[in-house]
């Protein structure tokens, strides 16, 4: 028996790009249980606030490289645009933060306040979204490559800076599952997914957030936690293959006693 997923494409009008990362090891069950393909989401609305606005259209093109396979150039169109942005970001009186949405940005700036975080809203700038953009990028081409450290370094830099994003920890439980540590990919799917929940801009990262969820959960041997996520998932995108796949796998499990 072995575990199989899809790899998806969505075509949204506001959507720069979704791209579902997907890995297989096909192996048999028995002393080494195969793994299915992991999903992570990343959904980019074109956001006019915010310094580096210019830089948007660089990342919509290394967004294109990335599309045909050019993964190295698009890498080092990134890393220019990362180079911008630390030119733009360099006053260490400021924090700087980056929001895709507004009214996001303003509750941060609230919840700021209510924390009696020692920041004057004058001290708070607020960072174009392609600069968190680049940063999941560079993440994702890391992870393509198993660099695994590395795209976890992107992805911690893009959570400090953007606090209210999914992707990043989504991103962060593929990785996590492909550095075997189910465990940790299950605090990170379940903390995407109540970002998701709060700030997702589509319904479709919580559905993904739920599945990453499910998997890692079949991985530390919760198969009842695991038809739960899946289940909950099918509720927000029924019909999706990849959960139907997942709990017919998990019938299997039982079946054979596991």
């Amino acid at each position: 028996m072995s575990r199989s997923g899809s790899t998806i494409g969505i075509a949204l009008a506001t959507l720069i790009l979704v791209a579902i990362h997907t890995v297989s090891l096909g192996q048999d069950l028995g002393a080494n249980k195969s793994m299915q393909s992991v999903e992570t989401v990343y959904s980019f609305e074109v956001s006019a606030g915010g310094i580096g606005a210019d830089q948007q259209e660089t990342v919509s093109r290394a967004v294109e490289l990335i599309k045909k396979g050019q993964l190295a150039t698009a890498d080092s169109v990134l890393d220019g645009v990362l180079s911008r942005f630390a030119g733009l970001m360099g006053d260490a009186k400021k924090a700087y933060v980056c929001f895709r949405k507004t009214k996001d940005f303003r509750q941060f700036l609230d919840e700021s306040q209510e924390k009696q975080t020692p920041l004057a809203r004058s001290q708070v700038t607020r960072v174009h979204d392609s600069f968190a953009q680049a940063l999941q990028m560079k993440a994702y081409i890391a992870s393509s490559r198993k660099e695994w450290n590395r795209a976890a370094d992107y992805l911690k830099k893009k959570m400090s800076y953007a606090p209210y994003e999914t992707q990043p920890y989504l991103e962060m439980g593929y990785i996590l599952n492909g550095q075997g540590k189910p465990q940790e990919a299950v605090e990170s799917y379940k903390k995407g997914y109540v970002l998701a929940v709060a700030h997702g801009t589509t319904k479709t990262e919580q559905a993904i957030a739920l599945r990453g969820l499910g998997y890692s959960q079949i991985e530390i041997g919760d198969l009842e936690a695991a038809v739960k996520s899946f289940t909950r998932s099918l509720e927000i995108e029924p019909g999706n293959k990849v959960a139907l796949n997942e709990l017919r796998y998990i019938e299997q499990l039982r079946a054979s006693g596991h």
